[in-house]
């Protein structure tokens, strides 16, 4: 199923649009933000379903920016990226509240099961 609308947040512009690019293909629409600060500011003015956040991002982290994500919108899905597989990363992202946890770089079809699994686990009907 598609239709998922989806605010992607990373610092790299690459990985933006490889991972906006990838969700698109599978029928869902993406919005995308270079940082925490600008991702709240999109949030403000959008209604997202899902976001995807890298964790280390310049202004405000990704564990930051999950914080603040589930204070205003509780219970929405969001997914943790990383580069940096050797530290306490995925563990931060749990406990700031993400659902889904990733190391860069991925597959293409890891990053689509896990997507997929967060998004039936969040709404019980989501298949990408």
């Amino acid at each position: 199923m598609s239709g998922i609308k989806v605010l992607v947040v990373d610092d790299e512009e690459n990985i933006r649009t490889l991972v906006a690019t990838l969700l698109s293909t599978k029928g869902h629409s993406c919005a995308t933000a270079a940082d925490g600060t600008q991702a709240l500011d999109k949030m403000t003015g959008e209604r997202f379903d899902a976001v995807i956040t890298d964790n280390v991002m310049r202004e405000m982290d990704g564990f930051t920016l999950t914080k603040e994500i589930l204070e205003r919108y509780p219970g929405l899905p969001v997914m943790a990226m990383t580069g940096y597989a050797g530290d306490h990363s995925a563990e931060q992202a749990i406990e700031a509240g993400g659902q889904e946890f990733i190391i860069k770089p991925f597959s293409i079809n890891e990053f689509l099961i896990r997507f997929d699994k967060m998004m039936r686990h969040h709404r019980g009907r989501w298949h990408c």
